[in-house]
């Protein structure tokens, strides 16, 4: 994953990003990033975004990762979800920070799947075990759409990476869940699926914890402290 070089307007976003950001600076590391949105076969190459990428302060390779994908008129929305997540020690990508628009000359307005399945691939790249894709408002149909296999497999190859899983929320029907491919053992999707969805819950009401549980969580998950793995 590319990081962007000490810019006047970087510099002047990621000082946003700490004065009213989604994570406490002394809990999180706060990074910009270009994203690639990936474009579908024979497509022209979509433009390339400036985001917003938080970790928590000991995150490391191989820990939960999750992409929000959320217009930018819903940025103020996105930020306690972005938030909630990274305090329970996932890093998170957001795209609804957009700064500056497109970073390269393309003129192509990125697929919004293309723009999910970019986000996986950068934080693939910067060291990401699993990765949770969260669609908010008009972007959920997205994600779900992106955890889909025959979807993600014509963007990404057969063997590319993908989603975990996917919820939509925040949008004018009820939320939403869909599993992608199904998580290696080490991953313990059994213990983090519940959290995720009590998580989930906090912000979208017991309704949401519900439909996610049902979705998402194999039967007898156990409960454990946070989305990252137990060793």
């Amino acid at each position: 994953m590319r990081t962007i070089p000490s810019l006047t307007t970087a510099a002047a976003a990621l000082a946003a990003m700490l004065a009213a950001g989604p994570a406490r600076a002394q809990f999180a590391a706060i990074d910009l990033v270009w994203v690639q949105p990936v474009a579908a076969p024979d497509a022209p190459r979509p433009c390339t975004r400036m985001l917003v990428l938080t970790a928590p302060r000991d995150w490391a390779d191989g820990d939960a990762a999750v992409l929000v994908l959320a217009p930018e008129t819903m940025a103020n929305a996105a930020r306690p979800v972005v938030q909630a997540l990274v305090d329970q020690e996932a890093a998170v990508l957001d795209y609804s920070s957009g700064f500056g628009g497109c970073g390269d000359v393309s003129s192509v307005a990125p697929d919004p799947v293309g723009e999910a399945l970019g986000g996986l691939l950068a934080l693939k790249e910067a060291g990401a075990g699993l990765v949770i894709a969260v669609g908010l408002g008009a972007s959920g149909q997205a994600v779900l759409d992106a955890a889909r296999e025959e979807v993600a497999a014509r963007f990404l190859g057969p063997d590319g990476p993908r989603f975990a899983a996917a919820a939509a929320l925040m949008g004018e029907g009820p939320a939403a869940f869909r599993m992608g491919r199904a998580p290696a053992a080490e991953d313990r999707w059994a213990d983090r699926a519940p959290l995720l969805c009590a998580t989930i819950a906090a912000r979208q009401g017991a309704a949401a914890q519900a439909a996610c549980l049902a979705a998402l969580a194999p039967p007898a998950a156990e409960a454990q402290a946070s989305l990252r793995p137990r060793p």
